[in-house]
């Protein structure tokens, strides 16, 4: 999942933790903000949790 935050109220919101969770092999989910965009990466049935970090962040 990338989203894009360039030019948006998002763009310099800090602070922002890495989400890193490895279940195992098969389950597991990674985080970040780069070069403008919130990243995510993960199985597709842990998109929900991908979607939740993220707006968690956004609303904090």
């Amino acid at each position: 999942m990338k989203v894009n935050l360039q030019e948006t109220p998002l763009e310099n919101k800090r602070p922002f933790e890495n989400y890193v969770v490895e279940r195992n092999e098969n389950d597991w989910v990674h985080c970040r903000l780069k070069d403008g965009y919130f990243e995510a990466f993960g199985r597709p049935k842990n998109l929900n949790e991908m979607l939740e970090y993220f707006k968690q962040w956004a609303e904090s």
